[in-house]
């Protein structure tokens, strides 16, 4: 695979992350996540791949009102078919809800004929 479709292929499966989770979309979220992942959050806390399923599957699937949460200042380091991204992951505020942000780190490999994601940081951020 050439290194402008990896990355093409990349910004659209974290878009594709986003509004899973969004959506609270369990079965996309099984296809995203890679075997053995883990989320470490901003409290501490540590999701894996089968605790963030289950989580969600305690949710109802919604429709995903605009403005819908995204990333900005995203970095992407390749390497071979691997690739970590960072940026700043941002949920815009309404209805009363303050906006939050948050720094993250995102380690992506290419498996199985597309990517996913095996490890995901989070931090509060601040600007």
């Amino acid at each position: 695979m050439e290194p402008d479709d990896l990355l093409g292929e990349l910004r659209d499966a974290e878009q594709a992350w986003l509004d899973a989770s969004a959506r609270h979309d369990r079965r996309a979220m099984a296809v995203i996540l890679g075997d053995g992942f883990t989320a470490t959050l901003p409290d501490g806390s540590v999701l894996t791949r089968e605790g963030m399923i289950a989580g969600l599957n305690r949710l109802p699937l919604r429709e995903v009102k605009t403005p819908v949460p995204f990333t900005q200042k995203r970095s992407i380091r390749m390497f071979d078919s691997m690739a970590i991204l960072h940026g700043i992951y941002v949920v815009p505020g309404g209805e009363g809800r303050p906006e939050r942000r948050s720094r993250y780190t995102d380690t992506w490999v290419r498996s199985r004929n597309r990517c996913r994601i095996v490890a995901s940081h989070r931090s509060n951020a601040t600007g």
